[in-house]
């Protein structure tokens, strides 16, 4: 600014103020962004506790064309080391960001070849496979309308024959841990699809502004097992449900409150989120499954949080569900355990609630 200074004194003779006040800022940004490097180093060093004064320093990375919509202005700030490295395409706008988040955070939940595919930061096909193009192509069959135009995410490295099958779709973004040189390649073709390679790395705490409030959490991390949950009706499930709950369970986690997944052979048949009532998640994720023409009967479902009533689980099993995990808590777990029974559903209870707002 040493140029900028000459400048105005040979033209005004003086600095006016509202200049001096920009260069005060000025140089009292660059002082507290230091500081707060040195609170963050030695912050680091130490058990995580919620101070009585938070700093953030954050350094911007690029303008976004726009935030959340086009009359909103927006840009993308650094506050962690960032494990992203965009490869290829256009740039990431404030969207594609939160739905990169999403997928790559429910992707890292499984250690099998697993695919998840993102639309306005929630899962509308997720799959597990032999193979990670077998999870890809489940993953996309569950749900193909919503998939179109949507974020990939998988949890192992993209190959040339997965590379090749997404090019025959419009998708916005493929995220990975990594990808064939081949593989990488082929995508390039498609010039404003985004390749991201990334690092799957949960950062253990959230923020999120409210209000002019900052919310500061620890992120949804936890993922109880079915030897945690509690059998809570007389049908003893087959192995195979088990492992369809514990799937269904981790995608659940994912999904806006209230929040359903009902999940056959490791796969997302039918979706249902964003709903003011659990009951009319239930019966959007089962007219989900029909709609595709996909076989409940035989599935399995997991709910974010406790049935408040009944009516849900009379639904679920009038459709075949066999099997259902969720937390505990509501007034009348009794009648919900009741019509479990009756309906010859096994019934899990979680000490855990996943809500995503």
């Amino acid at each position: 600014d040493y140029e900028r200074v000459i400048e105005i004194l040979k033209e005004k003779n003086e600095i006016p103020l509202e200049e001096r006040i920009r260069f005060a800022k000025k140089a009292i940004l660059y002082t507290a962004y230091y500081d707060s490097l040195i609170y963050k180093f030695f912050s680091e060093k130490l058990p995580f506790e919620f101070d009585d004064k938070i700093v953030l320093s954050g350094k911007k990375i690029y303008d976004l064309r726009y935030g959340e919509n086009p009359h909103q202005k927006g840009a993308v700030y650094s506050f962690f080391v960032s494990n992203l490295n965009i490869l290829h395409g256009k740039t990431l706008s404030y969207n594609n960001l939160l739905d990169i988040e999403t997928a790559f955070s429910l992707t890292s939940e499984f250690e099998e070849p697993a695919c998840a595919i993102i639309k306005h930061t929630s899962p509308c096909g997720v799959a597990c496979g032999e193979s990670i193009e077998e999870a890809f192509e489940r993953a996309y069959l569950s749900d193909p309308i919503s998939a179109f135009g949507g974020i990939v995410g998988i949890n192992k490295k993209c190959t040339k024959n997965l590379a090749e099958e997404i090019r025959e779709y419009y998708l916005e973004a493929v995220v990975a841990p990594d990808f064939e040189e081949e593989a990488l390649n082929i995508l390039k073709e498609k010039k404003n699809l985004r390749i991201l390679k990334i690092d799957f790395k949960n950062y253990n705490y959230h923020f999120r502004e409210c209000m002019g409030l900052i919310l500061y959490q620890e992120k949804d991390l936890k993922t109880s097992i079915p030897s945690e949950w509690e059998l809570v009706s007389w049908r003893k499930p087959k192995e195979e449900e088990i492992e369809d709950l514990l799937f269904a369970w981790k995608v659940v986690k994912y999904v806006k409150s209230n929040a359903i997944v009902i999940a056959k052979a490791r796969r997302t048949i039918g979706i249902g989120g964003g709903q003011a009532s659990r009951v009319g998640a239930v019966e959007i994720a089962i007219n989900k499954a029909r709609s595709f023409g996909l076989e409940i009967s035989g599935g399995v479902l997991a709910s974010d949080a406790f049935f408040p009533f009944r009516d849900s689980i009379k639904i679920a099993g009038e459709n075949g569900i066999v099997a259902i995990v969720a937390p505990s808590g509501s007034v009348r777990d009794k009648e919900v355990i009741e019509e479990a029974e009756a309906q010859g559903i096994s019934l899990f209870f979680t000490k855990e609630r996943h809500f995503r707002h």
